[in-house]
């Protein structure tokens, strides 16, 4: 689809850029206006309305797209205008959540998303037949229009009910994860920050990964290579400016990361600093609506960073702000496995889940056998060692493997609580 894009605020070109990659649209021309305070009317000026005209009737795009959210009287009266199909930068993100969309639970969110998105515009349709300005949807007039929007609304219905469904066979199988063992962690963070890399080399398995924004609208859940008793989910990733409602509409989604018991926020730590101090901001108030479980920052792309002293410097800038602190976060790169192993770790240090206990088992006791089938079962082996009386052991485990191993060993027998002493 070819497209003529209207940049309001340069600041943000480059990510707008890559959302038209993500929905496969075909820039053909660009025009800029630094808005400060909008135009009622068309958002941009009188002007450049006319300059935009121009250059439609040179370059006969498909579609005019605009950088920001416009209104529904301003994208109605752009259209009467330009005589071409407008879309603001909300409609852009929904046609990206549209291609992406395989399951059944994210193909319900988009339509939902969808559907919230146009009932304001068909409102804003209603006003204007009223005052004789439209002759309403699909030529039908007022009647018509409304009947539509009744529509609409039903159809919200029942997707929430066909999703709160959904909803609740995902706690079940959260909750049978949990009784088997397994650390449940949740990854999340703003699109192509490398989320779904982390979770691909975490897992060691083929999960969508590209350059493009939004290669993940469903949820991933895989297990941690090796004998971690660890899944990891990878979510939808943000994008700046998101309205509560379209938040709402994939709340299944988001679901998954408040019933986890660690969030991974990944960051693109090669940006600069403002950027990336401005996504964690917003991210963490988009996630707050809820109570959040223990968190790790994934500082990715450090390969990126030549420079030492800059990613000292950004550590500092986010420590002097009280978003890092020593224990909070994992330098990583997914391209060469730096800090990988160390983010690992630091799983088992922080989820609310997790323990790590150190044992010193005696081989004549007779539960010992028990334990150590138990421990290659379902926990993870850090250390192993032994002489001719003791077996030492120091593991990572979910607390209820670690609660069912408590109930194995001699009340004399020294652990550390199941927390790294």
């Amino acid at each position: 689809m070819r497209a003529i894009i209207v940049i309001t605020d340069q600041r943000h070109e480059r990510e707008f850029v890559s959302l038209c990659a993500s929905a496969s649209i075909d820039i053909v021309g660009k025009i800029r206006q630094n808005v400060r305070e909008p135009n009622p009317k068309y958002y941009i000026g009188s002007g450049k309305v006319k300059e935009l005209a121009e250059l439609c009737n040179d370059l006969n795009p498909d579609i005019v797209i605009f950088d920001v959210d416009l209104r529904p009287s301003q994208m109605y009266r752009l259209n009467k205008e330009l005589s071409i199909e407008i879309w603001d930068r909300l409609r852009l993100v929904l046609e990206i959540f549209r291609k992406k969309a395989r399951t059944k639970e994210a193909k319900l969110q988009v339509e939902l998303a969808n559907l919230r998105y146009q009932v304001p515009i068909i409102k804003e349709y209603v006003n204007l037949i009223k005052r004789g300005e439209h002759p309403g949807f699909m030529g039908g007039g007022e009647y018509a229009t409304a009947d539509y929007l009744e529509m609409i609304k039903k159809r919200i219905k029942r997707i929430k009910s066909e999703l709160e469904t959904i909803q609740r066979r995902n706690e079940s199988r959260n909750s049978l994860r949990k009784s088997l063992g397994f650390i449940i962690v949740s990854i999340a963070g703003y699109a192509n920050a490398g989320k779904s890399s982390i979770a691909k080399i975490l897992s060691g398995r083929e999960l969508p990964v590209d350059s493009m924004m939004f290669s993940t609208i469903a949820t991933y859940t895989k297990k941690v290579k090796g004998k971690h008793p660890i899944l990891v989910t990878d979510t939808v990733g943000f994008v700046r400016n998101l309205p509560v409602w379209m938040i709402e509409s994939f709340r299944t989604t988001f679901k998954s990361v408040y019933d986890s018991d660690l969030l991974l926020f990944v960051v693109d730590f090669s940006e600069e600093i403002g950027e990336i101090y401005e996504k964690i901001s917003s991210g963490i108030e988009l996630l707050g609506r809820e109570e959040l479980p223990p968190m790790i920052y994934v500082l990715n792309k450090v390969d990126l960073i030549k420079d030492q002293g800059e990613i000292e410097e950004k550590v500092s800038f986010l420590k002097a702000r009280r978003i890092l602190n020593d224990d909070n976060y994992v330098l990583t790169s997914v391209i060469n496995g730096y800090g990988i192993n160390k983010l690992i770790m630091k799983i088992y240090e922080t989820a609310r889940t997790a323990r790590i206990c150190e044992l010193s088992l005696d081989k004549e006791n007779s539960n010992t056998q028990k334990i150590l089938r138990i421990l290659l079962d379902k926990a993870y082996i850090m250390e192993y060692r032994e002489d001719k009386r003791t077996i030492f052991i120091r593991a990572g485990m979910h607390e209820k493997t670690y609660n069912n191993i408590m109930t194995l060993l001699p009340s004399s027998t020294g652990n550390n609580g199941g927390r790294v002493p």
